[in-house]
């Protein structure tokens, strides 16, 4: 599958096409990951992941519920 042309478009990259951030916080990437089947021994299911480009700084943060909200970013 490396070399599938298809496979390459459908896959995507994972290699960033812009430049790295010049000064922390500038540009930071946010992921939540959750329901975890197996809560945490607080009750924790879900966890969020921030990482600063420019340091590669990272920091995690665990939850026991998310909330919803109607409005968008």
């Amino acid at each position: 599958m490396n070399n599938c042309r298809p496979c390459e478009v459908i896959r995507g990259s994972f290699h960033s096409r812009h430049s790295k951030a010049a000064k922390t916080f500038e540009e930071i990437h946010l992921d939540i990951v959750g329901p975890i089947n197996t809560a945490s021994r607080e009750g924790h299911r879900y966890f969020l992941t921030i990482v600063d480009s420019c340091t590669r700084a990272r920091r995690i943060g665990y939850y026991p519920t998310v909330i919803h909200s109607d409005r968008s970013a």
